[in-house]
Parts: structure tokens; sequence; C-alpha cells
């Protein structure tokens, strides 16, 4: 992986820390990338994609690099307990307690979270970011995340193509009928379809009516309208793309501060897949104009796309 990914720039400093999960005798292995300076930064902590049954930290490093670079922060890949051998909801509780540790322990990350404290990933990464930031709210972490990066997020399920969902939080319920157009739209997509998608759930075996699983669901009495401020993206052509258009719209009905972007024709996770395309690059350069918008810090254009595009 290291071999494609290649060395962290020189304006970056990255090392591997051991994250103890409370209860166990594992612990998460996870890379810290922070700027080269003895600055202390924002905290940011993301989680990697795959499905929930596969990747590891390093896929999120080419954007926890370029976060470094352009914001002085401490961002934080860690490892979780990946599907089939720890199915729903061992991951998701993994990155819960991941979180907690890094709230408790950021003067030792050497991070300033009154700069800001932001959790973010990529599809099934994303999924535990918007679900860490309802479970953060209902369980008041202190200090409180101040925005969340939801990329491609999975937050829907195959039954939503039928039926819609039910039970949703107050903020979405008039989205339950509508949420699974995408998911009859595309679902021979390319890259992630309907096959690939049972296959992976078939492997998590996620509670689709758990808020471990999709934040807008379950306890209709929440109030969405405590979370913190998001950044989403989605892709046209993913088979997910409704599942972060629902959320963001919910987020915005109940008040949050939200940016949704959408990239027409595009399939699931595509600057990951093809970092080259114009729209991938647009879509990274993106990344970093919607966490500086997070961050309530401006980000210029040229500096955005020195940290943030990838040679191949």
């Amino acid at each position: 992986m290291m071999d494609v990914i290649g060395p962290a720039p020189g304006t970056v400093s990255e090392t591997q820390i051991q994250i103890p999960i409370p209860n166990t005798d594992w612990t998460s292995r996870a890379v810290v990338c922070r700027p080269a300076s003895a600055n202390q930064g924002p905290l940011i902590v993301l989680y990697h994609g795959g499905g929930f049954a596969m990747s590891h930290p390093e896929g999120m490093l080419p954007y926890a690099r370029g976060f470094a670079q352009l914001f002085n922060a401490v961002v934080v890949c860690p490892s979780f307990h990946l599907a089939p051998e720890h199915s729903f909801p061992i991951g998701v509780n993994d990155a819960y307690d991941i979180l907690k540790w890094c709230a408790q322990n950021a003067k030792f990350l050497n991070a300033d979270v009154t700069q800001g404290f932001l959790v973010g990933g990529n599809s099934a990464g994303a999924n535990f970011a918007a679900v860490l930031a309802r479970r953060s709210v209902e369980d008041g972490l202190e200090p409180a995340l101040t925005g969340q990066w939801l990329g491609f997020p999975a937050l829907g399920h195959h039954d939503l193509a039928k039926d819609g969902v039910k039970g949703l939080v107050q903020a979405a319920k008039k989205y339950e009928d509508i949420w699974g157009l995408s998911w009859v739209q595309n679902k021979d997509a390319a890259l992630i379809n309907d096959k690939a998608v049972s296959a992976l759930y078939s492997l998590y075996k996620p509670d689709y009516t758990s808020p471990l699983y999709n934040p807008l669901a379950a306890n209709p009495q929440f109030d969405v309208g405590r979370l913190p401020k998001a950044f989403v993206q989605v892709a046209g052509m993913d088979i997910m793309r409704d599942d972060g258009i629902v959320y963001a719209y919910a987020l915005e009905d109940a008040g949050v501060s939200v940016t949704l972007l959408a990239y027409p024709g595009t399939p699931h996770t595509f600057p990951d897949m093809y970092p080259t395309l114009e729209v991938s690059r647009k879509a990274l350069v993106d990344n970093a104009k919607g966490i500086a918008w997070l961050l309530g810090v401006g980000v210029e254009e040229v500096r955005a796309r020195k940290a943030m595009l990838r040679k191949t």
C-alpha cells in the first residue's frame, strides 16, 4: 500500500501509535499525520472505507497529509475491527472508543481542539463519521465535535429500493418514501453495484434500524439540529447517492449548517479510484475547501491543488 501512496512530503511528520480499546486486549493501530513544525492545530479523525470489511488506515493518508499541510492539523487515521470476523457493531464501537480517546488525549497528540475537532471518512468510513457525530452529541462528548466530513456515505440499504425507510428522526420523515431512488437507478452502477453491496453487507450484518448504522434512524425525538455542521459529497451514479443527500437535507431542515456537493455522472468514491480525472481533481480540491469551511478558515486554490492532487 505504501508503495502506491508513497512517502509523506517533507512538511508532514508521520508516526504510528497504538490506541487502547477499553475492556479488550486489542489496540487500534493509528497513523498520525501532523505538520513537521511544532505548532498546534485542529484535530481531525478520519476513518477509512472498504465496505466495513477491507482496507486499512493508510487508505486515508492522501487526505490526512493534505489536511496536515493546509490546516496545520493533527490527523489521526485509525484501524478498527473488520467484518466478517467482527460484524456489526464491533467496528463502529471501536471507532467511537477511538474518537473518545482522541478527545481525551488531544494534548498528547499536540492538537488544539479550540481550533476545530472534526470527524470524517469515505464510504463506510463516512458511515462511521455520521454515526459518531450523533453518538457524541447523545453522550455529551467533551470536547464536542465541531464538524463532520462525509465522503460518499453509506447510510441506506436494499429495502429502501422497494419500501422506502420508516422510523426516521422527525427531521427526516418527509424523505422516508423517496430515499431509495438511487438504489433503483444505480443498482447496476460501476464499482459498487447492488450485488457488491449485498456481498459486503452480508459480512457486516448491520441492524438497519439502529442509529449505530443509520444516524437518522430510531428515537424519532432525537434533535438533529444538535449535530455539528456537515460537509457532504455524493456521486451521481452511486447506488448510495441519496444516502448523503437525505442526510444533508435532514440536517439542513433542522437548522444545521450543511455544504452538499454532487458530482453528476460519477461512481462511488471516484476520486480514490480515478484520481487523475478532472472531476476527481475537482473533488479533491473541494475536500480541502470543505474542511476549510468546517474549520472556519480560508484556503487558497493554488495551495489546495498542490496539497490534495495526486500524480497517479
